[in-house]
């Protein structure tokens, strides 16, 4: 998350590791737009971005495998 205003600029990451099933949660989360990172071994890395005023529901995140 990053957010600027007048000049000055804040930032703040989380990390998480999913469960088994590949599930994950984040909670707390401020509005606005947000970028999720998901990776997993064996598969390429996605990047989605998620403005969590309007999406407040489960995000579903598919990682391609890698060829």
């Amino acid at each position: 998350w990053t957010h600027s205003v007048n000049g000055v600029n804040n930032a703040s990451s989380r990390t998480t590791s999913a469960d088994h099933q590949g599930y994950f949660v984040f909670t707390d989360l401020g509005p606005g737009l947000h970028r999720l990172q998901v990776s997993a071994a064996g598969h390429r890395t996605a990047v989605v971005k998620i403005d969590v005023g309007i999406n407040r529901d489960n995000i579903v995140v598919k990682l391609e495998e890698e060829s």
